[in-house]
């Protein structure tokens, strides 16, 4: 096997009187050959004597090739040795490199292209954590340092019978300038104004460079797809180590096991952008929205009820931004819209996070 191979973490825990769980985090360098640039995260749970595999934050992995690694894991027996599962997991991703359509090939050279060629390196190479607000990082050291422990694989079915009321102490997040603005609504500032200006100057440069990128959304059409950039890696590790404890604590069981993204950025101007979003839900169990600038008026975020509950249609609150680098962090399924833009221009970068399971 070329390539580097690490093993991550490994816990085991008691399922049942009769079974027993054991997750395996790998993390696998892969040669340039087979996905350029980047790195796959992979999920191995033994259950009992089933194997079942899925990725781990790893977005470069397309979803067709996704369910058909699965497939081809699943079939294995349970009492093969790990490193035997390990050498088929290689080698299906060298070969599930053959059989990109052509849209997925331009999306990985695209990426490929313009990350040999960024105008902030910073925000390629280095951690996100460098630029969080020192409240959200004195946040995240109450949460244990932003460490993640693996969590239950049945975790949102724990939260779908108990709900989802969080576990810190209202004292400290007001102490943190964290506010529930509406029912599992919260807003709180998270990356530093120099953060905001470095993403900005780069997303120039990336428009400048020629480059094409997809819509951001089905509804934006103004913007760019991060992974496109070459940003997958380190949304990915923003989302390890700041977005997933976030989640895990303020929405207990559904947010445990958010293992994957899609990341954008939007545009709202009054000319050659979006005006205005309407109302919708997001295909995501969280949604992180954070405002990157520039300057602006109107275009608040308005925030109904929760899909499928009595309330839904039902105007909770709107809310405007305090400045670069504030954010909310809500539910997916949480109604939501952009009020009009008046002048000027807001660009937001969201992550919408997911678990695929």
């Amino acid at each position: 096997m070329s390539g580097r191979l690490q093993f991550q973490g490994c816990v085991s825990r008691k399922l049942h009187r009769s079974g027993q769980e054991l997750m395996v985090d790998l993390f696998m360098k892969l040669p340039e050959s087979i996905f350029p640039t980047e790195a796959a995260n992979v999920r191995l749970h033994f259950l009992r004597r089933r194997l079942f595999a899925r990725w781990l934050l790893a977005p470069m992995v397309l979803q067709g090739q996704e369910e058909t690694l699965s497939r081809l894991l699943e079939d294995l027996p349970g009492e093969q040795p790990l490193i035997a599962m390990v050498s088929v997991l290689w080698e299906g991703l060298t070969s599930l490199r053959q059989g990109l359509r052509p849209r997925e090939q331009a999306l990985l050279q695209r990426a490929a292209a313009y990350r040999q060629r960024p105008l902030h390196e910073v925000l390629f190479t280095t951690s996100w954590l460098h630029f969080l607000d020192p409240r959200l990082r004195l946040l995240l050291r109450r949460l244990g340092q932003g460490s993640v422990a693996p969590a239950h694989a049945c975790a949102r079915c724990r939260a779908s019978q108990q709900g989802h009321a969080h576990l810190l102490p209202l004292r400290l997040l007001r102490k943190l300038q964290v506010e529930e603005i509406s029912k599992n609504v919260y807003a709180f500032p998270a990356l530093t104004p120099d953060f905001c200006r470095l993403f900005l100057e780069e997303l120039d440069a990336f428009y400048a460079s020629g480059l094409k990128s997809s819509r951001p959304n089905s509804m934006n059409r103004y913007g760019a797809v991060l992974e496109e950039v070459g940003l997958s890696l380190a949304v990915a590790d923003f989302q390890r180590h700041v977005l997933l404890p976030l989640a895990r604590a303020l929405f207990p069981g559904i947010g445990d096991e958010l293992d994957g993204h899609h990341a954008f950025v939007v545009h709202y101007r009054t000319e050659a952008g979006d005006r205005h979003l309407p109302p919708h839900r997001d295909d995501s169990e969280v949604t992180f929205n954070l405002a990157l600038g520039r300057s602006w008026e109107g275009c608040r975020l308005i925030f109904c009820g929760l899909m499928q509950e009595p309330d839904v249609h039902r105007h909770q609150i709107s809310h405007a931004f305090p400045g670069a680098g504030w954010a909310v962090l809500h539910l997916g399924r949480q109604v939501h819209a952009a009020e009009h833009i008046l002048s000027g221009e807001r660009t937001n970068l969201a992550a919408r996070l997911l678990t695929r399971v």
